[in-house]
């Protein structure tokens, strides 16, 4: 690996370091994060339209060594979608995986699974199978997409995070789950969280990994 190569892999290892002496926990912490993982999506796959998601999704199911978590769809907050446009079969479905209002507040639920698996399972369950519009509705909810628009976009257009985003109250390590009652309406609003070392050790291995390709010559950094 060339010196500019060297730089290149030391200047995000610096950011890193920032990140965790500095920013832990702080809204400069969530745009230093998303801004790196999308830069380093760009350097990699070389794209730098307006449309980048896809990009990143790949990018970040490729190299931060955590794809069985990023590939998963929320299922809570994908109920919630049905809920709130009236389709309760398809509600009623997601309650028979596992989702329990009861259950948010338990440390470390999550009952969320890939799409695949989601649709593997629905044969159990219903029998109208599902549509391409269907599909498009639920993939908003992967991780991937929620990260991008809720994370990625409320830090670095709007210098603020997710208002729906979950305290993390029991410190957890992983995606997790927990919700506040409306005292007015008696409203369950269900709240969906990425903690910050999961979002750091994402940004780590992506690194490590990019570190890899440079050194074996797969990826060419541009002048």
């Amino acid at each position: 690996m060339d010196d500019r190569c060297k730089y290149f892999i030391e200047y995000f290892e610096e950011r890193v370091h920032f990140l965790e002496s500095y920013c832990l926990e702080r809204i400069e912490g969530l745009i230093l994060i998303s801004c790196c993982l999308d830069s380093l999506a760009g350097y990699v796959y070389k794209e730098r339209g307006n449309n980048r998601y896809p990009q990143f999704k790949n990018f970040i199911i490729t190299y931060s060594e955590l794809h069985e978590y990023w590939n998963k769809i929320s299922l809570p907050l994908l109920k919630k979608h049905f809920e709130k446009f009236g389709d309760t079969y398809h509600a009623d479905f997601l309650r028979k995986m596992g989702v329990s209002e009861s259950s948010y507040f338990q440390k470390g639920y999550n009952v969320d699974i890939p799409l695949p698996e989601l649709m593997n399972r629905a044969g159990q369950f219903i029998f109208t199978p599902f549509t391409g519009e269907l599909i498009k509705t639920i993939e908003r909810f992967e991780y991937t997409k929620i990260f991008w628009k809720k994370y990625r976009h409320y830090s670095i257009h709007e210098f603020r995070s997710d208002p729906d985003r979950a305290p993390n109250i029991f410190d957890e390590e992983l995606p997790f789950y927990n919700h506040e009652t409306v005292m007015a309406s008696g409203e369950e609003n269900i709240k969906m969280g990425f903690p910050m070392k999961f979002l750091i050790l994402s940004l780590k291995n992506c690194i490590k990994n990019i570190k890899k390709e440079l050194e074996l010559g797969n990826i060419i950094i541009p002048e």
